[in-house]
Order: C-alpha cells, then structure tokens, then sequence
C-alpha cells in the first residue's frame, strides 16, 4: 500500500511474506544457514532500479496463528511466514530537472510583467496569458508521470500554486492599470512591492 502524500519525495516499504514454511512428524524441517542469509542480503544489494534506490532490507520469521490450534490434534508442526521487508526511496532528480525547473522559468518569465511599463497593458497582459497557457498545456504534457489520485501530494500542490501565481500577473496588471490613471505614484509603489514579494510568496 504505497503512500504518496510526499510524492516526489516519498520513500515506500515492500513486504514479501512466504507462507507455510513447516515441519511435519518426520522433522523435515527447512533451515536457514547464515550462507542463505548471506546470499539474500548480496541478492538485495544487487537489484538494480531505475525508478528507485533501495535503502534497507530486512527479514524475519513469524508464526502463523492459525495453526497453532491445530498442530495440537494433527501431525503437522506449527508453520512460519518468512517476512523480506525491502525499504525503497525514489529518484526525486528526474522530477526537479524535467518538471519543477521548466515550471519556475514559466513563472519567472510571467513575474517579468511587473518590469514592463505599468501604462503598456497590452503588453503586460500579452506576456502574462502567454505565460499561463503555456503552464496549463505543459501540465497536460507531464501528467502521465503523475500518479492519478484522489488527494494532493506535494507535486500537485506546487502545480496547482504555480497556478496561481502564473495568474496573479494577468489580475495585477488589470488593476495597476486602472490605478495609474487616478493615482499614478500609488501604482508604482503597489507594482514595485509585487517586484519583491510575489517570489518570495511562492517560495515560501
């Protein structure tokens, strides 16, 4: 059951269980030598992923229960699960350099509106919505390296901020605008604070 709240920076734990490792009434037991054990751990550290980097491997044995009541009317001993518990970390780079990178240029690149001339809103608005549509139809590209789910991680959540402050600019040059006209030293202030704040906003 992989849980992926941290999704691309999650880690998982896999669990193999082999049932029924018995002994009957002629002691035909199956035994472990520490050349076995010696032989999984070099098999684990052998396994190579690309997706993934192993980070622990572990193994025990327990009891199954169920048989507990049963070895006492039947010939057969109490049974053993086998547990290999293999904890596993993903490659997060793929997902910095190919995702989040190409979106934080798309950002500032949107963010570079506040520089353009407050009076040239066609220009601002041009930059802007450009901006934004291309965030949108990259999204689509990469969503096939998402995992389809039905509660955000912090992949989605930093998709659906960029969103946001992909669109701020649009909003803001709207309004600039329409303040210019009646109080033009109250425009460049306002604009001069979104210079400073908007990427520390979105870091943060």
């Amino acid at each position: 059951n992989f849980i992926f709240n941290s999704f691309p920076f999650d880690s998982q734990k896999l669990e193999f269980v082999l049932n029924d490792i018995s002994a009957d009434k002629y002691n035909h037991y199956i035994w472990y030598s520490e050349a076995y054990y010696l032989d999984l751990i070099r098999n684990f550290n052998n396994i190579s992923l690309t997706d993934w980097t192993l980070a622990s491997f572990d193994f025990n044995h327990t009891s199954d229960p169920s048989f507990l009541w049963e070895q006492q009317y039947s010939d057969t001993a109490n049974k053993e699960n086998l547990h290999f518990i293999y904890s596993i970390e993903r490659n997060y780079f793929y997902y910095i350099y190919k995702i989040l990178i190409p979106i934080i240029i798309i950002l500032l690149i949107s963010w570079s509106t506040f520089w353009i001339s407050i009076k040239e809103l066609e220009s601002r608005l041009t930059v802007s919505v450009v901006c934004f549509l291309s965030l949108i139809a990259y999204t689509f590209v990469i969503d096939q390296s998402l995992p389809k789910l039905d509660y955000l991680t912090i992949m989605d959540k930093i998709i659906l901020l960029a969103y946001v402050f992909s669109a701020l600019p649009t909003m803001q040059s709207i309004y600039i605008h329409s303040l210019y006209k009646n109080n033009q030293s109250k425009s460049v202030v306002i604009n001069s604070k979104f210079k400073k704040m908007t990427p520390v906003l979105f870091f943060l």
